[in-house]
């Protein structure tokens, strides 16, 4: 049977998309032929320029704000109707699509699309985002999608294929949340792959590596999961479970993809930590030195006692170049309390120095605002920013501070932390309502100070929030501090004129304060927009939302 598998924006711009090229690969041992598309880069190439800083990391909460999806959408109307038709004329009955939560809402877009012009052609979620614990029910009861795979899918992705091919009709299937008489049914979760080493090695013969940000980066894995138990991390319920390949099956594919795909020197692990069995990572390390391979490597890594100089020389001597570390804050006694427990009794500022002194750049990630935090554990953070400057390569602080996604254990348990929930993941606080998110965002533009005045390079630009004054007058909003809201929404539609959800809020904020002249202007300034760029549904549907308020336009 013919399957077309799809990654739709937004996503990565470097390497092709690792999790499609595996399960394209596993398909395709089943006797089955792929269509791979990856419409992420090529919408990349081809969007219009008022887009082009879209795919930055700083600026990915543009993609799930429905609003602003909604804009793209419409600018790329006739390209996304190019797209879809390219994905028919593939002639795949079955289509399916890998969701993160930035590529959600244009995956919807494209389905619907698929499905109006197609109704026969079987669509099926799977990914992340598309988990029951975010948006898996959700999405199971939309009329254009008929599968939703929970965690891990090439088994479950295998058996909906299998079964569609003896034209069975598929009313429950493990691992997959189905619709049966119109009524949602989950059908639970799947066993877990247990020997990960028998899976085939990725096929990438469906990319142009030219494509890419950088053509010579091949993306592969080494384990699946994580041993740490983060209070916000979501990808912990997603595997469920720690799973790692032995190192000889993880070199034996870098050394058939290195001979196969000309022009390939880097191999960037996407796995949550490459160091999650540290006797396996010594193994390869010592397999890629016997057998002299020329090749150069980097992931992200747990901070661990198991981290000695020893092993770091030797990764080193094998061709890491850079170790991105999971810290999240200076502070052991944090990282203990967020469920880092591989740092117990870690030696946190010589696992920092030893990988920086060993020629392995050190790259950090950095949290704000964690459950529990004091005033003295953000002190903590920056006297150990002080005191490792010269051994710090490249910091990644959270934009998103420290936000629980549903599928994360705190958001799941927020009583354990004392904290309440928000609106979004994002808008959470303390119970005694002291960690906000404002004043999450106080800790990150001092921390950005900091590091701006230490000199360490950061991965992000500046020292202020990206979009601070619209961020705040959103924040003010959603907690119906009409007053603040407008403070800085005035200012956000002043710095961006065109961004219709400001105005909106503006008009909503002003509203609520009973300035109904004030409103009214606003919601002009939305129609303006919308008439700029024709679309007279949006017109419409924004005059009857100003009518219901009792506001003519």
């Amino acid at each position: 049977m013919k399957i077309a598998l799809i990654q739709a924006p937004c996503w990565g711009i470097v390497c092709p998309p690792y999790g499609l090229a595996v399960l394209a690969t596993y398909l395709e041992h089943l006797g089955h032929q792929v269509y791979i598309q990856d419409l992420n880069i090529e919408f990349y190439s081809e969007k219009k320029p008022p887009y082009a800083d879209n795919w930055k990391p700083e600026n990915h909460l543009f993609w799930i704000n429905p609003r602003l999806v909604s804009g793209f959408i419409f600018d790329h109307s006739e390209l996304i109707d190019k797209k879809v038709d390219q994905i028919l004329d593939s002639g795949a009955q079955i289509i399916g699509f890998s969701i993160h939560f930035t590529s959600e809402h244009m995956a919807k877009e494209i389905a619907k699309r698929i499905k109006q012009k197609d109704k026969k052609r079987i669509i099926v979620f799977g990914g992340p985002q598309a988990r029951r614990a975010n948006s898996g029910l959700q999405l199971a009861s939309l009329e254009y999608i008929d599968f939703v795979v929970q965690g891990e899918g090439e088994v479950t992705l295998g058996e909906i294929i299998t079964r569609t091919e003896r034209n069975e009709n598929i009313d429950f299937c493990s691992g997959a949340i189905l619709k049966q008489k119109g009524e949602v049914i989950d059908c639970g979760d799947r066993p877990l792959i247990s020997d990960l080493n028998s899976l085939p090695f990725a096929n990438f013969r469906s990319f142009d590596f030219s494509r890419y940000l950088e053509s010579f980066r091949l993306p592969i894995s080494f384990s699946r999961g994580c041993p740490n138990q983060c209070i916000f991390c979501n990808e912990k319920s997603y595997w469920r479970k720690f799973r790692t390949r032995k190192a000889e099956n993880v070199f034996l594919e870098i050394k058939m993809q290195k001979e196969s795909i000309g022009g390939i020197d880097y191999i960037d692990f996407h796995d949550s930590l490459v160091n999650g069995n540290i006797g396996e990572l010594e193994k390869f390390c010592d397999l890629i030195i016997q057998e002299q391979l020329k090749i150069r490597w980097g992931g992200q890594a747990a901070i661990s006692k198991g981290m000695t100089l020893e092993l770091l020389t030797k990764m080193k001597q094998s061709g890491c170049i850079c170790l991105n570390y999971g810290l999240e804050t200076g502070s052991l006694k944090s990282m203990q309390r967020i469920g880092k427990l591989l740092a117990k009794d870690a030696n946190l500022d010589k696992i920092i120095r030893d990988t920086h002194n060993t020629g392995i750049d050190c790259i950090l990630n950095f949290m704000f605002g964690l459950p529990g935090e004091t005033e003295e554990d953000f002190q903590e953070t920056l006297g150990f920013l002080e005191r490792n400057c010269k051994f710090i390569d490249l910091i990644n602080p959270s934009p998103g501070f420290c936000a629980f996604e549903k599928g994360s254990y705190a958001y799941e348990h927020p009583d354990e932390f004392e904290i309440v929930l928000g609106e979004s993941g994002a808008l959470w606080e303390s119970r005694d309502g002291i960690n906000n998110y404002a004043w999450r965002l106080e800790k990150f533009e001092k921390f950005l100070e900091k590091i701006n005045a230490l000199g360490i390079k950061s991965f992000y630009p500046g020292t202020q929030l990206i979009g601070r004054n619209t961020v705040l007058g959103h924040y003010y909003y959603s907690k119906q501090t009409w007053d603040k809201a407008i403070l800085y929404l005035k200012q956000a539609v002043k710095q961006h004129p065109e961004d219709e959800s400001s105005w909106i809020y503006f008009a909503k904020s002003a509203f609520s304060l009973g300035d109904i002249v004030k409103a009214g202007d606003c919601f002009e300034q939305v129609v303006k927009i919308k008439k700029t760029k024709m679309d007279f549904t949006g017109v419409q549907e924004i005059k009857e939302e100003a009518n219901r308020m009792g506001i003519v336009i």
